[in-house]
């Protein structure tokens, strides 16, 4: 038997990430800001009718065709978008998608902006793991990518430095295009947050065979639907088959949508799952 604990006072909002759809169509580019960092192109750009700077991205073009783009905001947010010519999506669905590295597996969910191009909703932490001796493996939609990030540090340095330097620029009247404009989600106070269908995770039948018990703590962002968009394992049980299970349990989780001004704000929440057996099933102790 499963035992599923979830408190609503351990249920933290904090501020929610937005993508930032850096390198697509929807985003005009500063011509002085294009600039190669290594095997990364940098670049600033705006959007939208305002034609005042938005953010900074890199991107990269790996073997198969497959491109990342990283992107910061002028206000510090991060985002990030792939990019795959024959990845086959459909416009405005989303994805589930795995992100490893540094021996961590991040589960982001993905929205189509065309059918080859992705944009993510990426925690804070899965920035940090990215360092140029850790290999990034990425799969989504039925297609498996391992790339090597070399460069990534100092091409990310120079990101936080465009930043800076092009706050507060305007575009020139003769290269803006009209293009949708994305708001900032603002930062929300810690309130309870209602589940409307709680996680039902199953038990890794080879787990519950070899006795592993345990507790994964997952930091969940979760949309203006009230579903999840972003799943990270902020604490691990000690064993992954528990971990994923607990991943794919949140997976179909819904919550009451975080309402601002009567409008519904992306918000994160944690999530404790516990795998508990019955005494029945727990290995005899040997004296």
């Amino acid at each position: 038997m499963v035992f599923w604990r979830i408190c609503r006072a351990a249920m933290a909002i904090s501020m929610a990430v937005v993508p930032i759809a850096v390198g697509t169509a929807s985003a005009d580019t500063f011509p002085d800001s294009v600039a190669q960092v290594g095997p990364w192109q940098l670049r600033a750009t705006t959007r939208g009718t305002n034609p005042a700077f938005d953010g900074c991205g890199i991107r990269r073009i790996f073997a198969d065709g497959f491109i990342l783009y990283l992107g910061q905001g002028y206000s510090g947010s991060r985002g990030m978008s792939a990019e795959v010519p024959s990845w086959g999506l459909k416009a405005g669905e989303t994805y589930s998608a795995t992100f490893a590295i540094g021996g961590r597996t991040f589960t982001f969910i993905g929205t189509a902006r065309t059918p080859t191009l992705m944009t993510f909703r990426a925690a804070p932490e899965f920035f940090e793991e990215l360092k140029s001796d850790r290999p990034l493996e990425v799969s989504a939609n039925q297609r498996n990518f391992t790339v090597n990030l070399a460069g990534v540090e100092e091409a990310t340095k120079r990101l936080a430095t465009c930043v800076k330097e092009y706050s507060g620029r305007i575009l020139p009247p003769a290269l803006r295009t009209p293009a949708p404009q994305n708001a900032s989600p603002a930062t929300h106070p810690a309130l309870p947050l209602a589940v409307l269908a709680p996680p039902r995770p199953v038990y890794p039948a080879g787990s519950r065979q070899a006795g592993h018990e345990g507790s994964t703590l997952i930091d969940v962002t979760v949309d203006v639907n009230g579903l999840p968009s972003i799943i990270v394992v902020e604490k691990s049980s000690g064993h992954p088959a528990l971990d994923e299970a607990a991943i794919e349990a949140v997976k179909v989780a819904r919550f009451q949508p975080y309402l601002v001004n009567g409008k519904p704000q992306p918000v994160r929440v944690k999530v404790p799952i516990r795998f508990v057996l019955d005494e029945s099933e727990r290995p005899a102790r040997r004296n």
